[in-house]
Order: structure tokens, then C-alpha cells, then sequence
């Protein structure tokens, strides 16, 4: 699906599900140099189990358009405009590398708008990021099978299970 997120086409995956605002919702947001795809199997699982999915492409990748937005706090900043675009008012919100900190400063900028955070392979130390992890972030490591050792979430073989489902959802 395409929304207009300040002015600009954004293109999100949906799971194969057209997006419901009434479920609750959870966003996937990809690392640097990919896009919504690396999330294709945990879209779909999520999305045919209850939830509505966005799964982003970030500014300047994938089919969004518009230039690369070039800070994590900008890129969080994005990231709430297009729940506004999709009418979501609160997400649980899934990232991977770079994703989980974008995921970690939109927590930060709006607390009440994030249900819950997954941090996937998540930098803990990262020069260009403020240190909010010790003000935001509860860490808590998610199952062995979640574990994608340095991989994107769709190429590790981890498959979304209801373990995943209850770990993510009870996790904050």
C-alpha cells in the first residue's frame, strides 16, 4: 500500500491483508540498505494472525520515494508521520539494525504511540545516536529461535512463531 508521509509516496507492505486500523498494529522497519522485504515472512505471519502490518520502506529505499532522510532521530520523526498517514494512533514497533533504532527514538519522541519495541540485532553502541537506551529501553533477549546472529530477519531461517508472538507482545 502507499501512503503520503509528508508530502512524499511511502510504500509499506501489508502482509498480504488489507490494513485494518481497528487490530492493533505492528510496524516493521528495515536496516540501512534494505527494504520492507526482509520482514516478508513475519509480515504475513502477523498479518494473518490478528494484527495489521506495516512493513516500510524507508525514505529512499525500496519503492518509497523521495531522498534518504540522513539521521535516526529525522528517520523516527518520518516514521510517526506515517502512523498518522495510516490513522494509527499506537504500534508495537519491530526493527532490525538500524530499524531498532529508529524504533528506539520514535519510543523516545512519543512514548504513548509505542505499544511495544523489538530491537533485532539492535547497535548497543552507536556514535551518532544519542545514548537513550539507558533513559527508553527495558532489554530483555527474545527466544534462540528469534536469534539471527548478524543476518536480516528473513534470511537467518527464523521463522515467526507464537513463541515470537507472545515474547514480542509480553515483552515491554
Amino acid at each position: 500500500m502507499e501512503l503520503i508521509v509528508q508530502s512524499v509516496p511511502a510504500y509499506c507492505y501489508s502482509g498480504g491483508k488489507v490494513f485494518d486500523t481497528s487490530l492493533p498494529t505492528v510496524v516493521f522497519i528495515h536496516g540501512a540498505q534494505n527494504d520492507h522485504s526482509v520482514w516478508a515472512l513475519q509480515s504475513r505471519y502477523f498479518a494473518h494472525h490478528g494484527y495489521s502490518v506495516l512493513a516500510v520502506d524507508l525514505p529512499g529505499h525500496g519503492r518509497s520515494t523521495g531522498p534518504a532522510l540522513d539521521s535516526v532521530e529525522a528517520l523516527a520523526q518520518w516514521l510517526l508521520h506515517l502512523l498518522d498517514a495510516a490513522g494509527v494512533q499506537r504500534a508495537a514497533l519491530f526493527g532490525h539494525s538500524m530499524g531498532s533504532l529508529i524504533a528506539l527514538e520514535a519510543s523516545f519522541q512519543a512514548p504513548g504511540r509505542v505499544s511495544h519495541l523489538g530491537l533485532v540485532e539492535a547497535p548497543t553502541r552507536c556514535q551518532s545516536h544519542r545514548p537513550c537506551w539507558k533513559r527508553r529501553a527495558t532489554t530483555k533477549r527474545a527466544p534462540s529461535t528469534w536469534s539471527t546472529s548478524g543476518r536480516t530477519p528473513a534470511r537467518s531461517g527464523a521463522r515467526p512463531t507464537p513463541d515470537l508472538a507472545r515474547w514480542a507482545w509480553h515483552a515491554a
